[in-house]
């Protein structure tokens, strides 16, 4: 006997619509965790650095860079950061293939 499957539409693209925004509001969280990272580093290690650019000085951080901070705090933003990161990533990779 050959049996058919039957899948409601509706509910796979309300899934992936919260999925979608899951993953938006992680990412949100991804940017308030680097910015942390900068706010805690070029308050500590880095503030002599920090107080020494000019006001009006754009500057733009990267993750490599904080590879070699010393503040172990940053080290475990930025462990947290690439896990979150990864996660994303995932999802992302999971939602696609699920639509």
């Amino acid at each position: 006997m050959n049996k058919s499957k039957v899948i409601d539409l509706n509910i796979k693209k309300d899934y992936n619509r919260k999925l979608d925004k899951i993953v938006e509001k992680l990412e949100d969280i991804d940017k308030v965790i680097f910015g942390s990272m900068i706010e805690l580093s070029t308050s500590d290690k880095w503030k002599d650095w920090s107080e020494k650019q000019k006001e009006g000085t754009v500057f733009e951080f990267n993750e490599t860079m904080f590879e070699n901070c010393p503040d172990i705090n940053v080290a475990k933003l930025l462990d947290l950061r690439r896990k979150l990161d990864s996660t994303i990533l995932e999802l992302t990779q999971a939602n696609k293939e699920l639509s």
